[in-house]
């Protein structure tokens, strides 16, 4: 699981076959940078527990919640 702040998505990626699934999008993650500024390094943290994704949000301080199934397996090896 990765969180990209620049798109501000979670993404399940497979890492013998190098594909890669958006599970959920629109996510409150990235804090934007300054005018002219350098870019912020807010914390964007993922953690799984079972098939439970959990995502926090830099952008309103919260705490995300993803239940995972077992089809995105499936998917990320067609």
């Amino acid at each position: 699981m990765v969180a990209e702040t620049g798109t501000q998505s979670v993404r399940a990626i497979d890492i013998n076959t190098g594909k890669s699934l958006t599970l959920k999008q629109n996510l409150p993650i990235g804090l934007p940078g300054f005018p002219d500024g350098p870019p912020p390094y807010g914390l964007t943290g993922v953690a799984i527990a079972g098939d439970t994704v959990y995502v926090t949000g830099d952008l309103d301080n919260s705490i995300r919640t993803l239940k995972l199934d077992f089809s995105i397996r499936h998917k990320l090896r067609q």
